[in-house]
């Protein structure tokens, strides 16, 4: 109900944004207006000024939003030094404690999810990161990467369609017990990985034959070098017409 029954007034100070350097700082009356609903739980009650301020808060809400923006792009230490050159100074303390308060984003529904291990501590304890790979966002991180608890996230949220991963034993297994459904295919990272490491091997595995096929491939330019004019240097066709010669033979010998 509409109350005009005033009971009392208050006064709220507030932070503003700094102007032309000086610090601004509200003093705002507020009114308390007295319920004329004898049943209701709340006799008294305050005027809310939503645009402006939050329910008791000490800054106005454009002062909260730059802080969090500050908090977010330069952290807590760097954002309270830098705090005192756009608005009144503010403690690494209070900066974090915007950032806890603040709303999370809505989580969405991502159909294509990555899953890969993060490290507590690098070579020693590792979790699971998910990630929605079309916005590039994390979903959620989890303690460990045993198969179980990765599958009981992913049952949680049955609708992803693609789960991107590594070729770990672990995850495929969560992957198949929480989305059986769901098609699995391998992440670019690790499939360029594994291919560079898998070409590393078979050249140091066949290291002599690289060389034999290099020494193979030197006799036919050496021969068609002394067919090449006597001043010593061989044309441009004739350079071309070599290295033709020199592909041809390496591939007739199987390579």
């Amino acid at each position: 109900m509409v109350s005009h029954r005033v009971h009392s007034r208050y006064t709220r100070r507030l932070h503003d944004l700094a102007w032309a350097g000086a610090a601004v700082r509200w003093q705002l009356q507020v009114r308390r207006f007295r319920c004329q609903y004898l049943a209701c739980s709340q006799q008294l009650f305050a005027e809310r000024l939503l645009e402006l301020v939050a329910p008791a808060a000490r800054r106005t809400t454009r002062l909260t939003k730059l802080l969090h923006q500050i908090a977010l792009m330069a952290g807590a230490t760097a954002g309270s030094r830098l705090s005192t050159l756009l608005v009144s100074g503010t403690s690494t303390s209070t900066l974090l404690r915007i950032l806890r308060a603040a709303p999370l984003p809505a989580p969405g529904t991502p159909q294509v999810v990555g899953l890969d291990e993060w490290a507590w501590r690098k070579g020693r304890t590792y979790g699971t990161i998910i990630v929605a790979l079309e916005d590039h966002r994390v979903l959620d991180l989890l303690p460990d990467c045993r198969s179980e608890h990765v599958a009981a996230w992913r049952r949680r949220y049955p609708r992803r369609t693609v789960i991107s991963r590594d070729r770990s034993g672990p995850f495929a297994t969560a992957a198949t017990q929480g989305a059986p459904h769901a098609t699995q295919v391998a992440d670019r990272f690790h499939l360029l990985k594994h291919l560079t490491e898998t070409l590393l091997r078979v050249f140091e595995q066949h290291r002599s034959d690289l060389h034999d096929v290099r020494r193979m491939g030197d006799q036919p330019t050496a021969a068609l070098l002394t067919e090449s004019p006597t001043d010593g240097h061989p044309s441009a066709a004739t350079q071309r017409h070599l290295r033709y010669q020199q592909v041809r033979h390496v591939y007739a010998s199987g390579m």
